[in-house]
């Protein structure tokens, strides 16, 4: 019997279906490091500042970044440490005194002390106050107060960079 030539290809395709054909895995791999390297730079690059609604830093000149450190929020309602709630604005303006007393018993409860290692003294490490423009000073230096009380060994004011300032 003699076959078609149709017949003969599909036969031919068929018998050469079976076969694995070789992957080359070598270059999958370095493919795929060079994109986990790509994404984890990009990542460290960002810069993470956690911007809650209605909360507007005063503007500056100034060029620093700011570092890794806790956060405190200060804004027209509420005082945060790590976005965690910690007491009412109102009620830290009515307090009397420098010191607010539940926003130092936070910082002893979720900030550890731990020890410098340039000078060896114990303490909480940096804080960032975001801070609402319109917030008064007297609060402003309220909390600063506090968080020197608390041992924390800087503090920084977060701000909005003027546009048109040099980076």
């Amino acid at each position: 019997m003699k076959s078609s030539h149709k017949i003969r290809r599909i036969e031919r395709q068929y018998a050469q279906g079976g076969r694995t054909v070789p992957i080359n895995i070598v270059s999958m791999i370095d493919i795929f490091a060079i994109l986990v390297f790509y994404l984890l730079v990009s990542i460290a690059a960002v810069e993470m500042r956690p911007n809650p609604e209605n909360l507007q830093l005063p503007k500056s000149t100034s060029t620093d970044r700011p570092r890794e450190a806790t956060q405190l929020l200060v804004t027209q309602k509420d005082i945060l440490i790590n976005n965690a709630f910690v007491m009412h604005t109102a009620d830290a303006e009515a307090a009397t005194g420098d010191v607010l007393p539940d926003l130092k018993t936070v910082f002893e409860q979720k900030v550890e002390l731990l020890p410098d290692a340039i000078t060896g003294q114990v303490n909480r490490g940096e804080i960032n106050i975001l801070a609402d423009k319109n917030i008064p000073y007297s609060l402003l230096k309220k909390v600063m107060t506090t968080s020197g009380q608390a041992r924390f060994s800087r503090t920084s004011l977060a701000v909005t960079q003027r546009k048109g300032e040099a980076k």
